[in-house]
């Protein structure tokens, strides 16, 4: 099985991208995810794992609440491409949660991500 779960902070503000078919919408972020141990000199070392949301709706409210330094959860996928000679990962996202923060600024995105969610089921595959 492959089942990926991340929290990290965002380390720039989510970009999103309409396809040419003008429904597929695709939400791309990086997140910085510490590790659970310290090194030697006491500090977490911390990985950058590339992130992407698709769905076939608009995402344009759910991408505005994903900016730089937000903490998030995201679960998915682990993608690994291969580009000439080089490999790189990604993870294809299926869920993404809004962690920390005030409560009123949580509401907003809940609903957007409830909205997105409920709108690609209706699109069969």
């Amino acid at each position: 099985m492959n089942f990926i779960t991340l929290i990290g902070r965002l380390t720039k503000d989510a970009e999103l991208t309409v396809l040419p078919n003008g429904k597929t919408n695709i939400i791309k972020f990086s997140l910085a995810v510490e590790r659970d141990y310290k090194d030697k000199e006491g500090k977490k070392p911390v990985d950058f794992i590339n992130c992407e949301y698709v769905m076939n709706n608009d995402l344009s409210k759910l991408a505005s609440f994903i900016k730089k330094g937000n903490q998030i959860a995201v679960n998915g996928s682990l993608n690994i491409d291969k580009v000439k000679e080089s490999y790189f990962t990604k993870v294809k996202v299926s869920k993404i949660t809004l962690l920390g923060g005030k409560a009123d600024s949580e509401a907003p995105l809940k609903e957007a991500i409830k909205e997105a969610e409920e709108m690609d089921e209706d699109v069969p595959f």
